[in-house]
Protein backbone atom coordinates (compact mmCIF):
# COMPACT_ATOMS: atom_id res chain seq x y z
CA UNK A 1 0.00 0.00 0.00
CA UNK A 2 1.65 3.43 -0.59
CA UNK A 3 0.38 6.54 1.30
CA UNK A 4 0.52 9.97 -0.12
CA UNK A 5 0.10 12.92 2.34
CA UNK A 6 0.11 16.79 1.24
CA UNK A 7 -0.21 20.01 3.04
CA UNK A 8 -2.01 22.85 0.90
CA UNK A 9 -4.89 24.99 1.21
CA UNK A 10 -6.89 24.60 -2.45
CA UNK A 11 -8.09 21.38 -3.24
CA UNK A 12 -8.80 21.22 -7.56
CA UNK A 13 -9.44 17.66 -8.56
CA UNK A 14 -9.38 17.29 -12.57
CA UNK A 15 -9.51 14.03 -12.80
CA UNK A 16 -11.05 10.61 -11.61
CA UNK A 17 -10.77 9.81 -8.14
CA UNK A 18 -10.97 6.12 -8.12
CA UNK A 19 -10.56 3.62 -4.84
CA UNK A 20 -9.67 -0.01 -5.19
CA UNK A 21 -11.93 -0.80 -1.84
CA UNK A 22 -15.14 -2.55 -1.37
CA UNK A 23 -16.34 0.37 0.99
CA UNK A 24 -14.11 3.51 0.66
CA UNK A 25 -16.05 6.40 1.60
CA UNK A 26 -16.11 5.45 5.85
CA UNK A 27 -13.63 6.35 8.22
CA UNK A 28 -12.90 4.37 11.44
CA UNK A 29 -13.64 5.38 15.09
CA UNK A 30 -9.97 6.43 15.76
CA UNK A 31 -9.84 8.61 11.96
CA UNK A 32 -13.18 10.28 13.45
CA UNK A 33 -11.51 11.21 16.85
CA UNK A 34 -8.54 12.21 14.93
CA UNK A 35 -10.35 14.70 13.56
CA UNK A 36 -10.99 13.37 9.70
CA UNK A 37 -13.76 13.78 7.48
CA UNK A 38 -14.80 12.59 3.92
CA UNK A 39 -14.96 14.96 1.22
CA UNK A 40 -16.80 12.78 -0.97
CA UNK A 41 -19.57 10.32 0.43
CA UNK A 42 -20.22 8.33 -2.49
CA UNK A 43 -23.47 8.63 -3.93
CA UNK A 44 -23.94 12.58 -4.01
CA UNK A 45 -21.75 15.87 -4.96
CA UNK A 46 -22.81 17.19 -1.47
CA UNK A 47 -19.87 19.74 -0.20
CA UNK A 48 -18.91 20.02 -4.02
CA UNK A 49 -19.34 22.89 -6.86
CA UNK A 50 -17.73 24.03 -9.86
CA UNK A 51 -14.88 26.31 -9.96
CA UNK A 52 -16.47 29.72 -9.90
CA UNK A 53 -19.81 28.39 -10.02
CA UNK A 54 -22.68 27.82 -7.06
CA UNK A 55 -23.56 24.46 -7.82
CA UNK A 56 -21.93 21.25 -9.70
CA UNK A 57 -21.28 21.53 -13.63
CA UNK A 58 -24.29 19.89 -15.88
CA UNK A 59 -21.62 17.93 -17.29
CA UNK A 60 -18.36 16.44 -17.45
CA UNK A 61 -18.32 14.39 -13.79
CA UNK A 62 -20.50 11.08 -12.99
CA UNK A 63 -20.74 9.12 -9.34
CA UNK A 64 -20.28 6.08 -10.31
CA UNK A 65 -20.43 2.91 -8.16
CA UNK A 66 -19.49 4.91 -5.57
CA UNK A 67 -16.55 6.55 -7.22
CA UNK A 68 -16.46 10.09 -8.57
CA UNK A 69 -15.62 9.79 -11.91
CA UNK A 70 -14.66 12.47 -15.52
CA UNK A 71 -16.69 11.49 -18.13
CA UNK A 72 -14.15 10.72 -21.28
CA UNK A 73 -14.97 13.66 -23.90
CA UNK A 74 -17.40 15.99 -21.85
CA UNK A 75 -16.20 19.33 -21.18
CA UNK A 76 -16.89 20.25 -17.57
CA UNK A 77 -15.38 22.41 -15.50
CA UNK A 78 -12.63 22.08 -12.25
CA UNK A 79 -14.45 20.54 -9.26
CA UNK A 80 -13.77 22.19 -6.05
CA UNK A 81 -15.25 21.71 -2.23
CA UNK A 82 -17.69 23.85 -1.24
CA UNK A 83 -15.96 24.07 2.27
CA UNK A 84 -12.51 26.05 2.53
CA UNK A 85 -9.72 24.43 4.45
CA UNK A 86 -6.17 25.56 5.93
CA UNK A 87 -3.26 23.63 6.41
CA UNK A 88 -4.85 20.25 6.13
CA UNK A 89 -3.34 16.62 5.31
CA UNK A 90 -4.98 14.80 2.66
CA UNK A 91 -4.77 10.85 2.53
CA UNK A 92 -5.54 8.47 -0.32
CA UNK A 93 -4.56 4.91 -1.35
CA UNK A 94 -3.95 3.58 -4.63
Amino acid sequence: MNRFSLTFGFLVIAGSVCVAQENPNFLTPNEKAGGWRLLFNGTTFDGWRGYRMAGVPESGWAIENGLLKTVPRAKGRELITVDKFNDFELSWEW
